[in-house]
């Protein structure tokens, strides 16, 4: 960890924590230092947080990056409002429908943090039975302000007027084969408390909105990172001192337990002091380094530790599974008996022709990238159990 991400957990932690700002982390602030947190905070959805603590420790007074920082405060509080003008809308059509609900993520998290507007999201989250979807979706466009985007097996996408995106979802898991799948989440209904002031909303048991959060975690993680905000709300979670022992057992079942453990340690190394271990300091790395989406270079080193090496690595980018080579090659829509002819046909375009394997980005970027930086990460998903 450089010194800017190190000053940017030092803000973060004197905001979440309400804690004074330590005098030695008082250093002096050069214009290039503070675009490069700008950049850094900006990588990891916290710029408004980090924009609040300089602002409450003098650091803006006579800077020039002043008006950027306090816009990202201005955009938060100011996205805020547009998503809870959204979540009472679509709150209100269910509950005139008799629709049971239950908001996700965000949507309950921010509630933990000193001010809701220091929880932003990408969108918004809301959970209906399976039964319910179709009638759910039509309420939702009739009220005309809402446009569908997309859809997938776990959830539907919409848009409203406003900009902020609804993603509306009738499972909590988009496939049943993924590690990280426990059967305990199918029971989210079942285990759904009744909320005491809306009929038809319903809110996560206090285990599986624990076990929710860590999998959707680990889900990130795995595919090249998750950024810093998931660890400042598993912090804050934590600190509601709930009953999570039927989570942990869950974890257990999911395989994501030492994952679990980890992460909640290196919550505490950022904002209650502790000390790093060995997988701590490793997964610091890699999440400072991924982003809130996951850089390049952690995509390429998730890629090829859950590969089990860059060999492996390079024999899953040549040989695909079916729902990925027919985009390749559309004639097995209607002839999947092709499918060991087209195998062969794309290795031999690996070897050569377009997509020659040495010249491909993937694998030049691995040989460039995922050789020495990954060195201070080696193991990482090993040590994990995310293998």
């Amino acid at each position: 960890m450089n010194q800017v991400s190190e000053f940017m957990t030092q803000l973060l932690k004197s905001e979440i924590a309400e804690e004074e700002l330590c005098c030695e982390k008082k250093i002096a602030l050069t214009d290039k230092f503070l675009i490069d947190l700008l950049v850094l905070s900006r990588k990891h959805q916290v710029a408004h947080i980090v924009a609040s603590a300089l602002s409450n420790n003098g650091y803006l007074e006579k800077s020039p990056q002043k008006g950027e920082f306090l816009n990202e405060i201005y955009m938060a509080v100011y996205a805020q409002e547009k998503m809870n003008e959204v979540f009472e809308e679509i709150s209100s059509a269910f509950q005139l429908n008799e629709i049971p609900y239950i908001p996700l993520k965000g949507l309950v998290i921010r509630g933990l943090y000193p001010q809701p507007w220091m929880r932003t999201s990408c969108d918004i989250d809301i959970l209906v039975k399976e039964k319910d979807i179709n009638r759910a979706e039509k309420v939702i466009m009739s009220l005309g302000s809402y446009k569908k985007t997309g859809e997938s097996k776990h959830d539907v996408i919409f848009k409203s007027e406003n900009g902020i995106v609804l993603e509306l979802h009738y499972k909590l898991l988009g496939n049943k084969k993924s590690p990280l799948y426990v059967k305990e989440l199918s029971k989210v209904w079942e285990m759904a408390e009744p909320d005491p002031v809306n009929k038809f909303r319903f809110n996560l048991s206090d285990d599986i909105f624990y076990y929710y959060h860590i999998m959707h975690m680990a889900k990130h993680f795995r595919i090249g990172g998750c950024g810093i905000r998931p660890f400042i709300d598993l912090w804050l979670i934590e600190k509601t001192n709930r009953d999570f022992s039927g989570a942990k057992r869950m974890l257990e079942k999911g395989n994501i337990d030492i994952f679990a453990d980890n992460a909640v340690k290196l919550s505490r190394v950022w904002f209650s002091n502790e000390k790093h271990s060995g997988t701590t300091a490793k997964m610091q790395d890699f999440i400072i380094e991924a982003g809130s989406f996951g850089s390049h270079k952690t995509r390429l080193i998730a890629n090829s530790q859950r590969s089990g090496g860059k060999l492996k690595f390079i024999f899953s980018r040549v040989f695909v599974p079916y729902s990925y080579l027919k985009r390749d090659y559309p004639i097995l829509e209607k002839c999947p008996i092709l499918t060991p002819w087209c195998e062969i046909c794309r290795l031999f375009s690996f070897l050569f022709g377009k997509k020659k394997i040495f010249k491909d980005k993937y694998i030049e970027n691995l040989n460039k990238e995922a050789n020495a930086p990954t060195d201070s990460m080696e193991n990482l998903f090993y040590d994990l159990g995310l293998k």
